[in-house]
């Protein structure tokens, strides 16, 4: 009887130590698998993060070109003559933002290459189309077949300059953290040169005392720095340039050519459409 019972005794310990050694494998394989599912998880939630940054730094910093138009002003200063200064102006352009980097520095900030497509500027220094007769216009007799018609033809000043240009930029967005519109908001400092071909017509008294109309084209190597903020679609600009040139002034009344160098300086200003 005391046989059995140490049997029976080892026998349930052997059967005990049988199933311990069943349990631990299997612990051990589930756990393994917990794990694997927890990484996955883990890299599908950081893929997700990724992604969504992506897309919320295509949705704030993703319309790249802007067209722009505004007001225009400028001095025209001969280097031996008086400074001309506008009545008023226009321009058009449009530019386009190059970023050299996919994405922003700490979150806000992206530096670019500005590409300017067009740059349209017409300025306009005195009144367009000012036809008169001179000091003697009260003494002319239009019945009078024998009497000369004498005439100024004043067509004042007028510059239309057309450039292309390159510059670089930096674009901030110090509100890209917010969940609302506000993130949209940016801020853009840029600096172009932009070489332009400047057309000047412009009427000048000659030696007689009589009005000639002269015209002159000379490429100007204009620099411009602005300062751009937008929100949406929607961004102001303002920016100064300045540029000199050697102008070659020749009459259309077969009179002498004059060279002259001459210096602009001015500041532009206006609304943009962003896409």
């Amino acid at each position: 009887m005391k046989k059995f019972l140490l049997l029976s005794a080892l026998l349930a310990a052997g059967c005990c130590g049988m199933q311990a050694q069943d349990q631990k494998p299997v612990e051990e394989s589930q756990a393994s698998e917990i794990e694997q599912l927890r990484s996955e998880v883990n890299a599908l939630r950081s893929e997700k993060e990724a992604d969504d940054q992506k897309n919320l730094y295509k949705h704030i910093f993703g319309r790249q070109k802007t067209f722009k138009i505004g007001m225009a002003f400028n001095d025209f200063k001969p280097k031996d003559g008086e400074k001309v200064s506008a009545n008023y102006g226009f321009m058009m352009g449009l530019t386009k933002t190059y970023f050299v980097h996919p994405n922003p520095i700490g979150g806000f900030v992206k530096f670019g290459i500005e590409a300017t497509w067009f740059d349209i500027t017409y300025i306009n220094y005195k009144d367009f189309g000012k036809v008169g007769l001179g000091d003697y216009g009260g003494m002319i007799d239009n019945n009078d077949p024998d009497e000369d018609l004498e005439y100024d033809l004043d067509l004042g000043m007028h510059q239309i300059d057309l450039g292309m240009g390159v510059g670089v930029s930096a674009t901030f967005a110090p509100f890209y953290r917010h969940s609302n519109a506000l993130n949209e908001l940016k801020f853009k400092a840029y600096v172009n040169f932009m070489p332009t071909y400047s057309m000047v017509l412009r009427s000048d008294k000659n030696e007689e005392g009589d009005d000639e109309v002269k015209f002159s084209g000379a490429f100007v190597p204009y620099f411009t720095c602005g300062a751009q903020p937008s929100w949406k679609v929607l961004s102001l600009f303002v920016e100064g340039r300045w540029g000199s040139a050697n102008y070659k002034f020749t009459s259309f009344d077969d009179g002498p050519s004059e060279k002259v160098s001459c210096s602009n300086s001015g500041v532009r200003f206006g609304i943009g459409l962003s896409f």
